[in-house]
């Protein structure tokens, strides 16, 4: 229990001190002469987790942030801009280059890991004497108290748009008012040997994971009699179910963990129209079969369903 724990803040303090070079220039910059601001910062500097890590930090940063009276902004702009998906709605959250700034005398760099996400209860962000906050976080969320589930759904609702050129692009906009039966999700990591993820690796029977994974699918037909959404981070295994079933919907598209896009070429439009479809979907079982992961993109899309089902009218 201690080992992996030491291990954490050991890769903690690694990735912490990468953040501090840009800060240790006096020059950038000179104060900005305005209220002091938390930035939810993913610049690809550090690990900041997957879409739903992001998004679920994003909400708990921005509740922080008016529990502790200050502004809120976003600068998310790797592996890609947040813009392009999500666009500022009530919060003005966006923020531009010129107003970040780099220098120790007026930003900080404040960096939160799993183990001590429980900190950002105690931190006082109102006692730095900077005027920005720069908060970095790399996977799971923060354990924020007053952030229970019924106030994600609030939080979203105040923080984001769909950006309309997205929804024309993928044709979610023309999902408005519908509604689907039923979702499986399936997240196999690198289980099926196509998609990069931390620490995962190869199943050695993944023919038969594909297999039994393929017979929840044609099950959750058989019970309902309707057709099937499907999720999945394999694209291998949407393929299969593609060509095996014709009661099968999902997106063929190649996919790529944020974390692991070290150059910022992958495409990301399949993450946020799965979470537009998997709004739209009645009821979403999360299967998880040996060697797979319980993700938790299914519950926290259950708890922003109504907010994304409205914005899309």
């Amino acid at each position: 229990m201690l080992r992996p724990l030491l291990s954490e803040y050991k890769n903690a303090l690694i990735n912490y001190i990468r953040l501090w070079p840009d800060y240790l220039s006096l020059k950038n910059g000179s104060s900005p002469g305005h209220k002091k601001m938390l930035i939810y910062m993913a610049d690809g500097k550090t690990l900041h987790g997957g879409i739903t890590d992001r998004l679920k930090g994003m909400l708990c940063a921005q509740r922080f942030a008016a529990l502790s009276g200050i502004d809120f902004r976003i600068n998310h702009r790797f592996p890609f801009r947040l813009t392009d998906y999500l666009v500022p709605g009530r919060i003005r959250w966006a923020v531009n280059d010129e107003e970040l700034i780099y220098n120790l005398k007026i930003s900080r760099p404040v960096y939160f890991i799993d183990a001590s996400a429980k900190r950002l209860n105690s931190f006082n962000a109102r006692s730095l004497s900077v005027s920005q906050i720069h908060l970095y976080c790399n996977t799971e969320p923060f354990l924020l108290n007053g952030m229970n589930d019924l106030l994600f759904a609030d939080v979203f609702d105040d923080l984001f748009e769909f950006n309309p050129s997205f929804l024309q692009r993928t044709g979610m906009a023309s999902l408005a008012g519908k509604s689907f039966k039923k979702g499986l999700q399936f997240r196999f990591r690198n289980a099926l040997g196509d998609f990069t993820d931390i620490n995962s690796a190869e199943h050695p029977l993944k023919d038969k994971l594909i297999s039994e994974s393929l017979g929840k699918v044609r099950m959750a037909h058989e019970e309902t009699g309707e057709k099937i959404m499907v999720f999945s981070d394999s694209r291998t295994f949407i393929r299969e179910a593609l060509s095996r079933y014709d009661f099968v919907i999902a997106e063929d598209a190649e996919i790529t963990h944020p974390d692991q896009d070290k150059n910022g070429t992958g495409n990301y439009d399949s993450y946020f129209s799965d979470l537009i479809k998997m709004a739209l979907c009645d009821q979403v079982e999360q299967i998880v079969l040996p060697g797979m992961y319980d993700s938790y993109f299914p519950k926290f899309v259950k708890l922003v369903r109504p907010v994304i089902r409205q914005k899309l009218i």
